[in-house]
Formats: structure tokens, sequence, C-alpha cells
């Protein structure tokens, strides 16, 4: 599911013509679900808002993708763009603010699909803040 926010971070409106379409039709919310869903003891679901850059740049959107530990660190694994880096990097990059990263563990992850009826986001502070 393609979620944007309306809003860049300078406050224009964006509208989903002005977003070049091979920037379009992201499907992260069901590649992560799935992905914690088959690895449930090593990964954890996590859902944020991120700011896009290159042809999106300033764009801000909701954003899935996982957590995971590799020798006490804390990583990402970001199965849209394909790369695994630390979270601090990850979320410099994409300007996330960290304590606003919501996280799921698969269990939880499968009782919002069942209450919500599709792969995310859940949360209404993302929710509010990618259709702002």
């Amino acid at each position: 599911m393609w979620m944007l926010a309306r809003q860049d971070a300078g406050g224009l409106n964006m509208e989903i013509a002005d977003i070049p379409e091979e920037n379009k039709g992201g499907d992260c919310y069901r590649c992560a679900a799935k992905y914690v869903l088959d690895n449930p003891e090593t990964y954890t679901l996590a859902h944020a808002v991120v700011t896009g850059q290159g042809p999106i740049e300033g764009l801000r959107y909701g954003h899935a993708f996982v957590l995971f530990d590799r020798d006490g660190v804390e990583y990402v694994k970001d199965l849209s763009a394909d790369v695994e880096m630390p979270s601090a990097l990850y979320f410099a990059i994409g300007r996330i603010e960290p304590e606003k990263v919501v996280t799921y563990t698969s269990e939880e992850a499968i009782h919002k699909m069942i209450e919500f009826e599709h792969w995310g986001p859940w949360d209404k502070n993302i929710l509010a803040a990618i259709h702002s």
C-alpha cells in the first residue's frame, strides 16, 4: 500500500502526480510484515515516517522495515531498498525520529493485521503524520 503525506518537509503540498512513476507503488508494509512473520525470533517489524531523497526529496511518507540485532548493535533491514545498516545511520539518512518508530513483534503484527484488515500502518500518530 502506498501512503504518501500530502506535505513536504517545507510545508508545501505535493500531489501524487508530482511523484515520479518509479517512486510510486511501494509494498514495504506487506514485505516487512511477511518477513517478520517468516522470521519471528530474529526480526521486529517497524513503522515510521521517513523523509524522501532524490526525486522525492523532502516528501514525508509512511514506511515499514525490520529491526534486528547484530553483535549487540541494532540494525535495519529495508526490504524495499534491499539494504542493511545500523539503525542510527538509517534513521539519520531518512530523518526518522527514533522515539517515533513503532515496533511490533510478529504476534502483535498478526493482531493488528486482523484488527485493521491491512498490512499497515496502524499507529494513529503515523497515520496522522502521513495524512496531514
